[in-house]
C-alpha cells in the first residue's frame, strides 16, 4: 500500500495534491493495463492522461485518451478536404451513435465504485475522491491541427538580393 504524504513547505498544499493526484494517475492506469476492470467496453487502447483534484480533495476529474485506429493515418489532406471526425462506432442508449470515447466514458463511470475501492486499498488517504471521467480530446486536436498545417500551401520564402530591404543611404 502507497503511503501519499508531503512535506511541511509553504506550498504544502499544492504539493500533496499533485502527489495524490500523480498516485491516483498511476493507479488507475495500472488497473486498465492490468485489465483489472472486467469491461469489454474498455478493451483497446485507454491512456489516463491526467487527474485533477479539487481543493478538498474530495473530488477527482480523471482525464483519459483512447487511441483510434483511424486516427494512427497521418496523411496530408488534398485541396478542398475536409477532416472528418472519427467514426461512430455504436448505438448509445438514447439511439444516437457513440464515439469510442463516449462508450469508454460509460464504462469508467458505471466501474468508479470499483476503481475508488481498489484506490482505497493502494493509496493511504483518509477520503478516497469521488471519480469522475473525462475524455481528453487534446491529442486528437493536435493530430488535426498538424493535419490542416500540413495542408496549407505555403511558398518558401524568397532569397534573392532583390527581396532584401536596401540601407537608407547618406547623402
Amino acid at each position: 500500500m502507497k503511503q501519499v504524504t508531503a512535506h511541511n513547505t509553504g506550498s504544502g498544499g499544492r504539493i500533496r495534491t499533485e502527489r495524490v493526484q500523480g498516485s491516483i494517475r498511476q493507479e488507475i492506469a495500472e488497473m486498465l493495463l492490468r485489465q483489472e476492470i472486467h469491461d469489454p467496453r474498455l478493451a483497446g487502447f485507454i491512456s489516463i492522461t491526467d487527474v485533477r483534484l479539487s481543493a478538498d480533495l474530495q473530488h477527482a476529474t480523471v482525464y483519459f485518451s483512447v487511441v483510434e485506429e483511424n486516427m494512427v493515418e497521418l496523411q496530408p489532406l488534398g485541396e478542398g478536404a475536409v477532416v472528418a471526425e472519427p467514426p461512430a462506432v455504436a448505438a448509445g442508449p438514447t439511439g444516437r451513435t457513440e464515439s469510442r470515447a463516449e462508450i469508454c466514458q460509460r464504462a469508467l463511470t458505471h466501474a468508479a465504485g470499483f476503481i475508488r475501492s481498489q484506490l482505497g486499498r493502494r493509496i493511504q488517504l483518509r477520503h478516497i475522491p469521488h471519480l469522475r471521467f473525462l475524455p481528453d480530446h487534446s491529442l486528437e486536436y493536435g493530430m488535426r491541427m498538424d493535419r490542416l498545417l500540413g495542408s496549407l500551401d505555403i511558398p518558401p520564402a524568397e532569397t534573392d538580393a532583390a527581396s532584401q530591404p536596401v540601407a537608407p543611404t547618406e547623402d
